[in-house]
């Protein structure tokens, strides 16, 4: 098993509805994906960006973006 597999879960992120809270989230991307060893973390920055930025935006509600890796394909959902 990948030693990526075995570290622990990352704390989870909890963002205000802001105008800061797409920040957060992309640099909270970009911390866990470093943790995995993942250089490129372009297009998770972007998926993460606008799932945040819809959420907040419309109801002004809490987000809880959580990233998690897919064992069997070795990839990720957000």
């Amino acid at each position: 098993m990948p030693a990526a597999l075995l570290t622990p879960e990352a704390p989870p992120l909890v963002l205000e509805p802001s105008d800061r809270a797409p920040s957060l989230a992309r640099r909270y991307l970009a911390e866990r994906f470093r943790e995995l060893g993942i250089a490129d973390d372009f297009v998770g920055q972007v998926v993460v960006s606008e799932l945040v930025t819809n959420a907040c935006a419309p109801r002004g509600a809490l987000s809880y973006p959580r990233l998690s890796r897919e064992e069997l394909k070795g990839g990720f959902w957000v």
